[in-house]
């Protein structure tokens, strides 16, 4: 890869988190509920899989329909491969697949990453899930003996997905369920499962202290159209300001909240111009500065940002950061290392990245750490620099873009897949 000028339109990916989230919630709603424009991805596809293991019946194609309403325990494993989304979602709902145990398992990394505020939480509210490898980590086993309910707190330093799980799977307890978050990041992705659950005809009260969940809910059946994702549109509209482009993103709609559409103010505040339309926006030019940026809530942008910081003459801080050192790697670390290697003066904080942007030189070699976000983010980067650059990992994108490299070259991104 090395410098390109891009031009054209291009339409983003439906949304990774939207896709899980009407899955689970379909399998869960008492008769044919259709996902319509849907992702598909190895998470997301992770997620139909372990759904159809747990007893929904599924029809894939360019939309996916889902008969659901009853979850059974599965004669297998269910592998949530390396989406933290899928594990936590699936493990909590688990607890009312009848018939027995359900074993859920994933990749190596994800068995890395954090599960013990879920299970615990779990077996405050009278359901039975433990891990069976190292403490509070994947493989994990859940009995299919449903939730009695009552009063859980939910520590959310790490993962507001924990949070989410919960609300979902506390839809079918026998009792009343109040859920109090200690610590929450990440608010916005918790405010989409709630306006999922009630598109599928479910309750959730919010309250200032948490939420309550109303017990024994039959959910509805019902059609959800997955909107484009704002997170996956940061990265295409971060390669258009890096190479200095003017690029169209399209099928981008607020009539289903995300938090992750705070990306295009966060643009302007790094000197990206970006203008605002009906259903997308445009990319018109980058004069780069340095900026403060918090993103306890939005952690996914964190990639996006710290390129375009990353050619922002001065100092940049990127704080409220420390729950994306558990994601597919520590992108604090990951990010601090690959950004150093051209030329910017990086440092990972604990809860923070701060980054002396300016002149970068290309030439090098650099990794994916294994994580699509910062494969995805450097691949952007790598595009606007004068030396061809080598980015090794780049397959973990197809964990939630398969088509993002195909995507930029068909704008004029000049890349060279090496087999």
């Amino acid at each position: 890869m090395h410098r390109s000028k891009l031009s054209g339109s291009v339409k983003a990916p439906p949304s990774k988190s939207y896709t899980h989230r009407a899955l689970v919630l379909a399998s869960m709603a008492a008769g044919e509920s259709e996902v319509m424009n849907p992702l598909y991805c190895r998470d997301t596809e992770a997620t139909l899989q372990c759904c159809m293991k747990l007893g929904a019946r599924v029809t894939a194609a360019e939309d996916i329909t889902v008969l659901g309403g009853r979850l059974r325990a599965p004669c297998s494993m269910l592998d949530a491969k390396s989406s933290g989304t899928t594990a936590r979602l699936i493990t909590a709902v688990a607890s009312h697949a009848a018939g027995g145990f359900t074993l859920v398992t994933g990749s190596r990394s994800l068995r890395k990453r954090p599960m013990g505020p879920l299970l615990l939480a779990i077996r405050d509210l009278g359901g039975r899930a433990w891990s069976i490898g190292e403490e509070g980590r994947l493989p994990v086993v859940v009995e299919g003996c449903g939730l009695a309910g009552g009063e859980a707190e939910v520590d959310s330093r790490l993962s507001s997905q924990f949070l989410s799980a919960l609300l979902a799977t506390s839809l079918w307890a026998r009792r009343e369920v109040r859920l109090k978050p200690v610590g929450l990041v990440s608010k916005p992705y918790v405010e989409m499962t709630v306006h999922v659950v009630r598109w599928f005809g479910g309750c959730i009260e919010e309250r200032s202290w948490g939420y309550v969940v109303p017990p024994e809910q039959l959910l509805k059946p019902a059609g959800f159209r997955v909107p484009g994702d704002f997170s996956l549109a940061a990265l295409l509209a971060a390669a258009a300001a890096l190479t200095e482009s003017r690029v169209e993103v399209k099928g981008l709609s607020l009539a289903h909240p995300q938090g992750d559409s705070a990306f295009i103010q966060c643009f302007r505040e790094l000197g990206v111009d970006i203008e605002c339309r009906e259903e997308s926006i445009v990319v018109q030019g980058f004069s780069p500065r340095a900026a403060r940026l918090n993103l306890r809530d939005t952690p996914d942008l964190l990639p996006a940002l710290a390129v375009l910081a990353a050619k922002a003459p001065g100092r940049t801080v990127l704080e409220g950061v420390k729950h994306t050192r558990v994601k597919e790697s520590d992108r604090v670390v990951a990010l601090a290392s690959e950004l150093s290697k051209l030329g910017a003066e990086a440092h990972a904080e604990e809860d923070r990245l701060v980054i002396e942007g300016g002149e970068l030189r290309g030439g090098s070699t650099l990794s994916s750490w294994g994580d699509h976000r910062i494969a995805m983010a450097l691949v952007a980067l790598a595009l606007s620099l004068d030396e061809p650059t080598l980015i090794r990992g780049v397959e973990c994108i197809a964990d939630s873009y398969p088509s993002f490299l195909k995507d930029v070259m068909r704008l004029g991104g000049r890349i060279e897949v090496v087999r």
